[in-house]
């Protein structure tokens, strides 16, 4: 085994996957705001104690769980073609459109950051260009939230198109700089 190689303990992977799934589960009956400490851990079967051993708080939780999730996804889409994949994210925008709709509820400022950070780094593919990627970020972020806080009748094809649009206008502005 390489000296570099360190191998996580089982009871923190355990512990961190039972409450990835806790959160997953509540987020499937109310929105995060209405989301506590305690009942992520009830439902976990894990003690307070042992999520703040992993965790600040439940937006810290959030942020893994986002990042995990989006890991999760790109390597699922990692072979798919331009199509494949407009056609897969609008799938999961469906399959999952009861937990989008419950964190955009009611989220206040730290969980709102939170999701644009998660949004901006899931775009980091201008060359690292962070004004443009931010700028992408919040285009494909209002997007989403329009869609599914007003228009919950919109088809892929129109959820496709408007973010085509932000995607060419956020590169029409790269280009220029």
């Amino acid at each position: 085994m390489p000296g570099n190689f360190k191998k996580e303990d089982l009871r923190v992977v355990k512990t961190r996957k039972a409450l990835f799934n806790a959160l997953t589960a509540l987020l499937g009956r109310r929105t995060f705001a209405k989301i506590s400490v305690f009942d992520i851990c009830a439902e976990a079967l894990v003690s307070r104690t042992a999520f703040y051993a992993h965790f600040k708080d439940k937006y810290e939780l959030l942020e893994l769980w986002l990042n995990v999730t989006r890991e999760h996804v790109a390597k699922e889409m990692a072979d798919l073609s331009v199509t494949e994949i407009g056609i897969r994210a609008c799938a999961l925008f469906r399959e999952r459109f009861n937990i989008i709709e419950r964190l955009l509820k009611d989220a206040d400022r730290e969980q709102m950051n939170i999701m644009l950070r998660f949004v901006a780094s899931s775009c980091g593919l201008l060359g690292g260009q962070a004004v443009v990627s931010n700028f992408l970020a919040g285009g494909i972020f209002y997007v989403v939230y329009t869609q599914t806080l007003e228009n919950r009748n919109a088809s892929d094809e129109e959820i496709i198109l408007a973010v085509s649009n932000v995607y060419r206008l956020t590169r029409a502005i790269a280009d220029m700089s």
